[in-house]
This record gives C-alpha cells, structure tokens and sequence, in this order.
C-alpha cells in the first residue's frame, strides 16, 4: 500500500454512498441496503470531511430541506460525546440551515457560515431503503418515541433489543427509554421480557398495532452508525499520527488503533500491535488502518456481521473454517461453511488445500487465506467477517 494512501478513503467514499441514498448531492453512486440513521451520520460527515468540505456544504443544504426529519437534541448529544471540534461544526450546520430554512426555527449560539449559497441539488427525498427510516419519521413524526418503535420494527425475527441498547443506540436519555418502553408495553404493542432494568423488548406477534409498526420500517440489520463514530474518532487520530514522523507520534498512532480495538472493533484481524523498525511499524499499521475502516464502511452499507467464522489448521494440511451462528454447527469437514439464518437456510462450502505438513509459515498464512476465500463470500450482500484465528 503506498504511503500516500489514506486509510480512510474507502470509509469516506461509504459515507458518500450513504448520504447519496438520502438524496444528498454526490459524485457517488447511492448504495447500501440497510436504513442510515441521519444523526450519526451527520457527524461522521463532519469526522471525515469537515463542515466547509463539498459534502459538509451539501449537508447544509439537505438540512435545510428536510431538517423537520432530524432529531435535534440527539445530534447535539451525539456531537458532545465526539469533541468540541465536532460540536462547534454541527452548531455551525444549525445555524447555517437555520438562517436559510426559517420555518425550522433552529436557534444556535456558534455564527451562521458566511457567503454561501445553497444548490437545492439535496432537495429531493428519494424512495430508498436507506431513506426508510427518514421515511418514518415523515410519516408519523420526528421523535424519540416513532426511532424506538422504528428500531423495533427493524428488528429480525430472532433479534431482541433491551433497554440499555436502545439507550447506547438512539443517545435518548434513559428514564425517557424507560418512559417510552413502559407506554408501548402499557398500550399492548410491546412485550417485556425479563427484569425491567435488563428486560429484553420485542413487539407483539399477534398485535395489530404492533402488525402497522412493522410495515413502517423494512426487515433488515441495524448498521452500527452510532458506535462508528467513536471508533472513526480513533481511526482518524491513528491516521493523523502516522502521517507525522516522529517516534511519538507513532507510539501515538498505536494507542489510537489500540483504543479502536477496545472499543469492539475487529476489522479482519486481532493481531498484536506490530514491533520493530519504525518504517514497518508504520506500514503495518496503515494497513490494519485501510481494512478497518474498509469493513467499517461494509458494516455501515450492509449491517454488522452475521456470524463468527473460526479457522484451524489440520494436520493432513488443509484449511478447517468453521461458521458459527449463536451456536458451534461442526460437520468433520475441512470446507468453509456458512449458515446464513438472516438470509434463510443458505448454505456455501469451500474447501482449501494448504499443502503438507502444516508449517509454521502456513499458519501464519491462515489470515490471508481466509480473507481471500470469504472475500468470494456474497450471500445477499451480506459480509462475514473473519473474527477469530486458531493455529
């Protein structure tokens, strides 16, 4: 990878596609096939490409034509929580759309961008999946209680949400989750299972209310937009530090990736922070830097992984890959298999030949190997991402 590279740039053209599927003016084609949740969005876009950039002035002008859809208080949360830097921007965006949209009357303290004009290209809301949960809000109002009732109304049949990741996801301030919880339960749309603190929450099968909450919001994965833009802080302070040349700001990029790592990111690898001459090290985490933020921007487009794949190698010299989904599906075989429960009972096998015997360098290989058999992967769109490496 060339040292010029950034390692974001594969993130940064995700983030496009994303905010093309919500109609924003872009060089990028609209992808993705899970909803984008604007909030965080938003400030990834500031993140990765400032408030003055193309897309940060886009987003001005998106904001002031469907600035109505967008939960306010929680894009001033979720800014606080990144840096000042971020929060100064998004009140800057908030004035701007303000002082060019008055019927929103959005009121900030930080100074309206000045000699400006708006395009109007971001004018247009299109009919797509990403666009469905701004589609919601359209249709039965911007607020904390239709973003609950969506995240359920999102959910798989097999996936339960509680309490305290509603709270983690939507940034809502939890005795107003608890609020709204109760009055969903109350109303019989909602079933509570388990202790109130921990209650695991699912809508009712058999509820025709909770039958309309369904038809608002499409069946898919709930892409991780709100713990992304955490682990983006991290990244592009890593990035930052390697771009300078000095010993202490490499020491620094490794804190940055290993802050990344704690924060539950994987990306395709879980080795070590690498050692030795600063050049390599250099190197070798630009590189862990362009695959994180590459299957970060993945996870975003097409949900979180659906399953944890684990490889061994044999001693007849193969590759053993074995997918699991809730719970270990071993069949003695040395192929790769993937039990896609999202997507219906798929099943794909792969079988490698790593050759005999198994040496220490095969082993080693054993990353690469994998990567590239489940880069081959597709099963509707879905990514599975290689977690856990047995040698």
């Amino acid at each position: 990878m060339s040292e010029r590279t950034d390692p974001l740039d594969d993130l940064r053209r995700s983030v496009e596609r994303a905010w093309a599927a919500l109609g924003v003016s872009s060089w990028e084609q609209p992808a993705g096939v899970v909803p984008v949740d604007p909030e965080p969005a938003i400030v990834m876009a500031l993140q990765l490409f400032g408030l003055r950039s193309r897309i940060g002035l886009e987003l001005v002008d998106w904001s002031a034509h469907h600035g109505r859809l967008l939960l306010l208080n929680r894009l001033r949360r979720l800014a606080a929580d990144v840096s000042d830097e971020i929060r100064h921007d998004v009140e800057t965006l908030i004035a701007t759309a303000g002082v060019h949209a008055p019927r929103l009357k959005w009121k900030s303290k930080a100074e309206p961008l000045e000699h400006i004009e708006l395009n109007g290209k971001s004018s247009n809301l299109p009919a797509t999946n990403a666009a469905a949960r701004l589609r919601a809000r359209a249709t039965f109002g911007a607020n904390a209680r239709i973003d609950i009732l969506y995240l359920l109304a999102s959910a798989g049949e097999s996936e339960d949400w509680t309490t305290s990741r509603l709270v983690a996801e939507t940034s809502i301030a939890k005795a107003r989750v608890y609020e709204i919880t109760s009055d969903l339960e109350q109303a019989g749309v909602v079933e509570l299972l388990g202790s109130h603190r921990n209650s695991q929450l699912r809508l009712r099968p058999d509820d025709a209310m909770a039958s309309a909450a369904r038809l608002m919001a499409p069946r898919t994965a709930i892409a991780p937009w709100r713990s992304a833009i955490v682990l983006v802080h991290s990244l592009i302070a890593a990035t930052t530090a390697l771009d300078q040349t000095t010993i202490a700001s490499l020491a620094s990029a490794q804190q940055h990736v290993a802050a990344a790592q704690a924060h539950g990111w994987r990306g395709w690898t879980t080795r070590s922070q690498p050692t030795g001459d600063p050049d390599h090290v250099r190197s070798e985490l630009r590189t862990w830097l362009a695959q994180a933020a590459s299957t970060l921007g993945y996870a975003l487009a097409y949900g979180p992984p659906v399953g944890v794949v684990e490889v061994t190698a044999s001693a007849d010299g193969r590759a053993n890959l074995a997918y699991f989904s809730g719970k270990a599906k071993p069949d003695g075989d040395p192929d790769l298999t993937w039990h896609l429960e999202r997507s219906g009972s798929i099943t794909t096998t792969r079988s490698t030949d790593l050759g005999s015997p198994v040496s220490s360098r095969v082993r080693d290989d054993l990353h690469t190997i994998a990567s590239d058999a489940l880069d081959t992967a597709e099963v509707g769109n879905v990514p599975v991402h290689l977690v856990r490496v047995i040698s």
